[in-house]
């Protein structure tokens, strides 16, 4: 039976049947435990391999669903990020990353690449933005209500029913 959900570059909050990492520790502290305050009884996050997104140690069509969350932006070669989470990918790959013009996104010092919709278009990937509701100026008796990027979502259908 093929797991159904890896999730790369999983973080602090794991998503996937599967979940994989380039660190053990933290984001806080690397002394910390990297599921210290997190595991509750319902939802278990745990890290269960650390390893490369730019090279997946799996073997081709290992699981129906590739997912990738906030982690694209941090890698050396995006593309071969891409390249290896659809090959391991039987039906879906769903990529999330800052967009382009998102908040806060410009100046990370964490951050080596900015996207558009076209750079995951021009592979194939179906994208929507997901904007965030504000109200500007923070502070006032007049403000106006205005939406900005927040994150690209990208999908790609493989096409495969196996």
């Amino acid at each position: 039976m093929i797991p159904n959900r890896l999730d790369v570059g999983c973080g602090h909050l794991p998503t996937g049947d599967v979940n994989i990492d380039r660190f053990k520790s933290s984001r806080w502290s690397p002394d910390m435990p990297f599921n210290a305050g997190f595991e509750t009884s319902s939802s278990p996050y745990r890290l269960d391999l650390i390893a490369d997104a730019e090279h997946l140690p799996f073997r081709d069509k290992s699981f129906n669903e590739v997912y990738s969350a906030h982690t694209i932006e941090h890698v050396d070669h995006p593309q071969q990020m891409v390249k290896e989470m659809e090959r391991v990918a039987v039906k879906t790959v769903s990529i999330r990353c800052p967009a382009m013009f998102a908040h806060g996104h410009r100046g990370n010092p964490f951050h080596k690449w900015t996207f558009k919709q076209s750079w995951f278009r021009a592979l194939g990937y179906l994208t929507e933005i997901n904007w965030e509701p504000i109200e500007w100026p923070p502070i006032g008796p007049v403000r106006i209500s205005i939406r900005r990027m927040n994150e690209i979502i990208a999908t790609k259908d493989l096409g495969s029913d196996s």
